[in-house]
């Protein structure tokens, strides 16, 4: 049973993503996030791009030798945190990097079985062309709406 419910609270955002939008409603937003074969800055465990005009605005950057469920767990929250504080059309490009992740002891479960997931599509997908980073495997994450005024 318990599965059952892991895999429902898994799949939930991919089947949500892939229902069209209705009249009216806005088409879920969405982080990409691309296995590079390495980031611009050494020892960074993730790197978060901003983007202009394109869609989806936020790119999230794995290095291939070192994706981790800590590191992406890490970078979801620190994107949330940003759309939080500031919306989901940045008014300019912008990279953040990060360095280590979230420690076990403070991950939820249902953040590492997510993380796990996305990962594992993520290392299983084919090599693509992304604009503006270039060939790499990528997948999109589905984002929540952001908390305006949360706690950062």
């Amino acid at each position: 049973m318990r599965l059952i419910k892991t895999l429902v609270l898994l799949l939930l955002p991919v089947i949500v993503a892939c229902l069209p939008t209705t009249l009216g409603a806005q088409a879920p937003r969405t982080v990409l996030v691309a296995m590079v074969s390495r980031l611009e800055r050494p020892g960074a465990a993730a790197a978060i791009i901003q983007r202009m005009y394109a869609a989806p605005p936020y790119v999230i950057l794995l290095p291939s030798d070192g994706a981790t469920p800590s590191a992406l767990i890490a970078a979801m929250r620190s994107l949330q945190a940003r759309r939080a504080k500031d919306s989901d059309n940045p008014g300019r490009r912008a990279v953040a990097f990060l360095y280590g992740g979230v420690p076990p002891s403070a991950q939820g479960a249902d953040e590492l079985n997510a993380a796990n997931f996305y990962l594992a599509r993520l290392s299983q997908s084919p090599e693509r062309q992304v604009p503006g980073i270039g060939r790499a495997k990528a997948v999109h994450i589905p984002l929540s709406s952001p908390a305006r005024g949360a706690a950062q």
